[in-house]
């Protein structure tokens, strides 16, 4: 099976486009699985599959951006369906779990606060 063709493959792949070296101190990009821009504020989601880890790099750079106070990170968990089993809210006291109800209003009143 080819790369692009292997659905648990990551669309891109760091590893093969930097020849197989990791930059200084073992950087490699990161990437973020969506992001919803309005007024100069930015929602960023990052998605995981279950039993899928976030990366020790991914992990700092999604509380590093949680921490500014123009971008509001929300990480969702999906089941085995694919749907949301529940979603966390970085920055809010034990990450907020919000369920699938939950975290489409809180898009909602996220956007209706920076529109």
């Amino acid at each position: 099976m080819g790369w692009l063709n292997n659905p648990s493959a990551r669309l891109t792949d760091w590893h093969r486009i930097l020849g197989g070296e990791k930059l200084q101190r073992g950087i490699m990009p990161s990437d973020i699985d969506g992001v919803i821009e309005s007024n100069g504020h930015f929602l960023v989601f990052e998605v995981k599959r279950p039993g899928e880890e976030t990366s020790v790099g991914q992990e700092i750079m999604l509380r590093a951006l949680s921490k500014i106070s123009i971008f509001t990170v929300v990480k969702i968990e999906l089941d085995t369906d694919g749907d949301v089993r529940t979603a966390l809210k970085y920055g809010e006291p034990s990450g907020s779990p919000m369920n699938p109800g939950v975290l489409k209003a809180s898009i909602r009143g996220w956007i209706d606060r920076h529109s």
